[in-house]
This record gives structure tokens, sequence and C-alpha cells, in this order.
């Protein structure tokens, strides 16, 4: 993989990923996207300044990932969807790093519940990076949302590369202009996450740039999901099932962080036939196959309530970054990060379509214009 010296034109943190997978599934089959080229840099308001290792005589006013890796920053070999539910489990344990989980798979138990999915091991798969900051003064230090400053972009002109050679396999694409467009969707399923911890704090902070209402972290799905082969005669694209002993038939599996699963709202009698598409075909919008007992995603989520029976998604906005993230920097004291970039599986924009794509990623961080910590 070759490395390359960031030359910064605001461009503060770059990653650029694409997949040589012919296709990938998302969050349940765990497929990898391979990383084609890593551009890393970070850049702090000029009060600042940062180091990835804390030891003194390397402290910066920015960072940059070049072939020497002089500062050591790291490289990422590919991303693949993971995701952070759960993650209040392992809050109160207090690591060092951050967990993310990985994909679910179709087994469940006896009563049809998925088995828990496991944690990704180490950073494979995402990227984690300790950052430590130092500073003359006290200060609470944010992300500086200034759009000409922290952005998540697709990188275009890798998609339009890529959007012929994928295009065949996607059957309902007509065109390599609407292929492109897919793999742009990329950034709408990024995720940046930012742990904090001190002596009496262990802050946790997920941000969602593109944020438009609350992620819900459960429903069908299809766990074999395979753009190429959606046709009559192919299982695939139908939602996954399980066999329900009590009823002597398949029933549709619930996947996902259900605290109250009682709540959960299944069709009176099976399908006769098999359901037809409405609207784009992906894991998250299958069929409902002819002889199994459906789920009501609609109707059990109208019988739960967001947060208590079924997990949302404990994400901030970039507009309520400002306000919330708040890490606290002590005059001549080192405080510690540890930044993560990722793809959420639960974000209904991470399908197949946009896992063959790049994305930009730039970020800034200032001294929030707020009292300093004593």
């Amino acid at each position: 993989m070759k490395k390359q010296v960031i030359l910064f034109f605001g461009a503060i943190f770059v990653l650029t990923i694409s997949s040589l997978v012919n296709s990938l599934a998302w969050y349940v089959s765990a497929r990898e996207a391979d990383v084609e080229q890593v551009l890393l840099g970070l850049e702090t308001d000029f009060d600042l300044k940062l180091s990835t290792s804390g030891e003194e005589g390397t402290f910066y006013d920015d960072l940059i990932y070049d072939e020497k890796d002089e500062n050591g920053l790291k490289a990422i070999s590919y991303f693949k969807p993971v995701s952070s539910m759960f993650y209040k489990e392992w809050l109160e344990e207090k690591p060092s790093f951050p967990k993310f989980m990985n994909s679910y798979n179709e087994n469940t138990d006896v009563f049809g519940v998925p088995y828990k999915p496991t944690y990704a091991e180490g950073d494979i798969g995402y990227y984690s990076q300790e950052i430590y900051i130092f500073c003359e003064e006290s200060h609470y230090i944010t992300i500086d949302i200034d759009e000409s400053k922290t952005n998540f972009l697709p990188n275009e002109e890798h998609n339009s590369s890529v959007a012929g050679k994928h295009l065949k396999q996607y059957p309902y694409i007509s065109t390599e202009q609407e292929m492109k467009e897919r793999l742009d969707n990329i950034i709408y399923s990024l995720r940046m996450s930012i742990l904090y911890q001190d002596d009496n704090n262990y802050n946790y902070w997920i941000i969602d740039p593109y944020k438009n209402g609350d992620t819900v972290l459960a429903g069908p799905l299809d766990a074999n999901f395979t753009a190429a082969s959606l046709d009559e005669e192919n299982e695939s694209g139908y939602y996954s099932t399980y066999y329900d002993h009590n009823l002597n038939g398949n029933k549709e599996i619930c996947f996902g962080e259900i605290y109250d699963r009682s709540k959960l709202v299944y069709k009176s009698s099976p399908e006769q036939d098999d359901s037809a598409f409405s609207g784009i075909p992906s894991t998250f919008n299958a069929r409902h196959a002819k002889g199994t007992y459906a789920l009501d995603w609609e109707a059990s989520l109208a019988n739960m309530e967001l947060g208590k029976d079924v997990a949302i998604e404990d994400s901030l906005s970039m507009s309520e970054v400002q306000n919330q993230v708040l890490i606290p920097v002590y005059a001549n004291k080192i405080s510690k990060i540890v930044l993560s970039f990722y793809l959420e599986g639960w974000d209904k924009d991470n399908i197949n379509e946009t896992m063959d794509a790049g994305f930009l990623i730039n970020l800034a961080f200032m001294v929030a214009p707020v009292a300093p910590p004593f």
C-alpha cells in the first residue's frame, strides 16, 4: 500500500476506501472493504499541541502520516461494518479503547432470539487512534464544526471510477451515474466516536454527521442478501427465519437489541405468497417468504417505547457536538482521547451498494468557547 504525505488544504483527516469484493452484504455477513489508500493527518487550534504517544518531545501543531510514519499514526488495512450497540455494557468496565460489535448471523436459540454478536478484536475493520492533547492553559476542547474544516464527504472521483465496474452486480440499477450516486451514500453510515478518560471522568460520544432521526438498533434482516441473485427462483431476498416449534412453522427473526420481545407483533397466519419488493431491495428491505409468519415491524415499533423496549443509537448530530463534546485539558497536563471512525452496520445506508465506495473525512479540533475547567 503506497503511503503519501498529506498536503493540507483544509483537509485534516482523510480516509479513502474501496472494495475488491464482488458482493458485500453489510453488517449481517461482515464482508470486508479493502483500503486502497490511507492518508492521515491532524491539525488543531494554534493554542493546542498533539501527540500519538504522549511522550515528551512528540507534541506538534499538526500530525502528518507519511512514509516514515514519524508521528505514529496508524494505518488500516480495511473497513467493515461494525456497531456501537451494547456500548453501555463495556462503559461500566471503562476499557482504554472502545469496543465495537461484529456482525450477526442467522443462528437463534429455541425462542428465536439471535445469538449476540461478538466484539471486534483489536481495531480490525475500523480506525481507532490515541491522541494526546497538551496546552499551557486550561481549556475545554471540542470539534470545530465549521463545514470548511470538518466534513464527511464521498470520494466522488474514486466512486465515479468504479461505478461502471460494479454496475453489473446490481440488476435494479440502470446507469453508471445512478451507481455512483449509490456509492456516494457511504457517508451517511459513517460515524465518529471519542472516548475520554481521566481520574474523575469517563465519557464516550458517538457522532453521526448526517443524523436525521434516530437509528433503531433492531429489526428484521435478510442475512443472506446477495444483490446479484434477486430472482424468484433464488432464496436470497427473503427475511431470515427460524423454526418455531409452538407454531410448527417458520417465523421471521428480529435481530438487534430488543429488551422486551413480548411486544413484537407477528402476522396471525402464514404468508400466502411471497411479498413483492416495495422500494430498493437490501438487507433491511427484503421479502416475506411464502409460508412464514411475517414480523410486522411497523406495528412492533408502535407497540414499543424507543430506548426502553428497543434500543436506539445514542448519537449526536454535528449541531449538538460543540455543546456536549467538551474534552477538559488542564494547564501543562496531558489529556488523552481515543478517536474512532467506523461504518455503523445498523444504519440503513450501510448496504451492498455503498460498500464499494470511497470517502473523505476532514476533522479539526478547537478551543471551546466556554469557561475552562479547574
